[in-house]
């Protein structure tokens, strides 16, 4: 978990590290536009050592699963 605004308002947020998933059917809310794209995990966290991932929680996410997996192997 990480809480990102703590000087402006409570707003948690939940971080999961998903393992042997299956890419599935997107299926977003009325008038949500996303782009998905699959990238290996090890370029994913270049993308954020480059900043070029730069959404707090997607970061903190890639990092704390980095480390996860580093220790669990």
């Amino acid at each position: 978990m990480i809480d990102p605004f703590t000087t402006v308002i409570q707003s948690l947020n939940y971080l999961f590290l998903a393992m042997d998933v299956h890419a599935g059917e997107s299926k977003p809310d009325d008038g949500e536009v996303l782009e998905c794209i699959r990238v290996p995990f090890a370029e994913a966290l270049e993308m954020v050592m480059r900043s070029e991932i730069t959404h707090g929680g997607s970061c903190v996410a890639i990092l704390k699963a980095a480390k996860y997996l580093e220790q669990s192997h």
